[in-house]
């Protein structure tokens, strides 16, 4: 299935995963998402305009700057509605007792250093 709906094959109607960001920062997962030649860019998304506030998005480092660019940003990426989220699932994780220090992340990436045995 991942075969399937690689950047490359583009041919499933839906798609079935979600491609979490590893660095939770807007202009890293817009570039990811919604540039052209995004690593997610699943569906084919192209848009010269977001192409072109992704690169300074992600340079810009004056917070109020970076805001208003991806206020733009959101607003040309919704008059396209590239995609429609039918659903956000739940990730679910099994620990076992003797496992101490799971904690859920907002990118629900584990965090193995903060594991530890429980005695």
């Amino acid at each position: 299935m991942r075969a399937r709906f690689a950047p490359t094959a583009r041919d499933m109607p839906l798609f079935a995963c979600e491609d979490g960001p590893l660095v939770l920062d807007a202009g890293y997962d817009a570039h990811l998402l919604l540039h052209r030649q995004g690593a997610a860019n699943r569906n084919g998304y192209s848009n010269p305009e977001v192409d072109a506030l992704v690169g300074p998005i992600r340079q810009e480092r004056d917070a109020t700057k970076r805001n208003a660019l991806l206020s733009e940003l959101q607003r040309r990426v919704m008059a396209d509605a590239p995609w429609i989220l039918t659903f956000y699932s739940t990730m679910f994780e099994a620990v076992v007792p003797t496992i101490a220090g799971r904690v859920s992340h907002p990118d629900d990436h584990e965090r193995w250093a903060d594991l530890s045995e429980r005695r």
